[in-house]
């Protein structure tokens, strides 16, 4: 038990640590409860690199966005309640308190919640508590594992969910950067989230210039697969992605194979998609312009937003783009970003989970 949660079955295991359901004894809501080593958060800190968090298990959430120097985050945060015994210039989770207490309120149908983290003082552990998304991927799909395609119609209602909680993310100053079928999972109720915020950024609203290449390389724009890029469109590489995810979704295979990640890239830079005779003109069209290998013609959000194959030709048009991010974050107040985490208590209590479920 940890707090008023207590912990049962392991949803998931990955090299950051364990996912397990988690169910609030107040009310017995069940949550997935994310572990992640504080030992590397005082690495990255002393690399200046605040980190991420993975996913894994039946939910995956948002985290602190890689690449914040320190002079965005303050190295110091004056103490607050329920802030944990490290806080101070040692504080090895200050760097990362500001992305925290962004992503807690992100607030989109379509974007996982992140609802607390919480600190153990005792161990090499922090706990994150996110909303469960119990029915997993949309579409599980791999290189040499193809999946069944959904019916366009069901593309359609998928594909526009993602649409609207990339949009709301561009709209607060984050780019995803791994946008991918394994990153969009469902609820019990099965509505689309998006998940896995480890390899985002936030950017300043008048520039969405991003560097490093990162992601999963058979949805990596073309942009990024180049080994001389400079400094790419955040925003573009996100709809290239979204691009490579509705292949999947209506086709059941990815756009580009390659023996090897080098051979990927290659394939993604050079050769032309191919689409299955079956697909209608409309979705080859919106496809072709999403999957445009040059970022200056690529479609835009706005643009999707009007394609006659997202609104069935104007039947069903999207809400607005104001109604859609109303909610988007500009920032965390010095409140906020000192109850970005919150401490454990019962210790007792504490132990006998670790041991029961390490």
């Amino acid at each position: 038990r940890i707090n008023q949660y207590l912990v049962t079955r392991l949803l998931g295991q990955g090299s950051y640590g364990a996912v397990h359901l988690a169910i609030d004894t107040r009310d017995n809501t069940e949550y997935a409860l994310k572990e992640f080593s504080k030992l590397r958060l005082k690495k990255l800190a002393h690399s200046q690199a605040p980190p991420g968090w993975g996913r894994g298990g039946g939910a995956g959430g948002p985290g602190p966005a890689p690449g914040r120097g320190p002079s965005r985050t303050p190295s110091a945060l004056p103490n607050g309640p329920g802030q944990t015994p490290f806080d101070g210039p040692s504080d090895p989770l200050a760097p990362i308190k500001r992305e925290i207490a962004i992503f807690k309120k992100l607030h989109h149908p379509n974007i996982i919640r992140l609802y607390e983290v919480l600190n153990d003082p005792a161990q090499d552990s922090l706990y994150m508590v996110y909303e469960m998304c119990s029915r997993g991927a949309v579409i599980d799909i791999g290189l040499h594992r193809p999946a069944e395609p959904y019916p366009e119609t069901q593309c359609r209602h998928y594909f526009r969910e993602a649409l609207l909680g990339v949009e709301y993310l561009h709209h607060s100053g984050i780019v995803h950067r791994d946008i991918k079928p394994d990153n969009l999972l469902l609820n019990a109720e099965g509505v689309l989230k998006i998940v896995d915020f480890g390899v985002s950024e936030m950017f300043a609203k008048e520039s969405d210039w991003v560097k490093k290449s990162v992601g999963s390389p058979a949805f990596m724009a073309p942009e990024l697969c180049r080994a001389d890029h400079g400094q790419v469109s955040g925003t573009k590489t996100d709809i290239w992605s979204l691009g490579a995810t509705l292949y999947c979704l209506a086709t059941g295979k990815l756009p580009f194979s390659g023996a090897s990640v080098p051979d990927m890239y290659e394939a993604i830079i050079s050769k032309t998609v191919e689409y299955p005779e079956n697909l209608s003109a409309d979705l080859v069209d919106l496809l072709t312009h999403l999957l445009d290998k040059n970022p200056d013609t690529r479609l835009t959000i706005p643009e999707i937003r009007n394609h006659r194959w997202i609104t069935e030709l104007d039947q069903a048009p999207l809400e607005s783009i104001e109604e859609n991010c109303r909610d988007s974050v500009t920032g965390a107040t010095e409140q906020e970003i000192n109850n970005a985490i919150n401490t454990i208590s019962g210790l007792a209590t504490i132990m006998k989970a670790i041991h029961l479920f390490k």
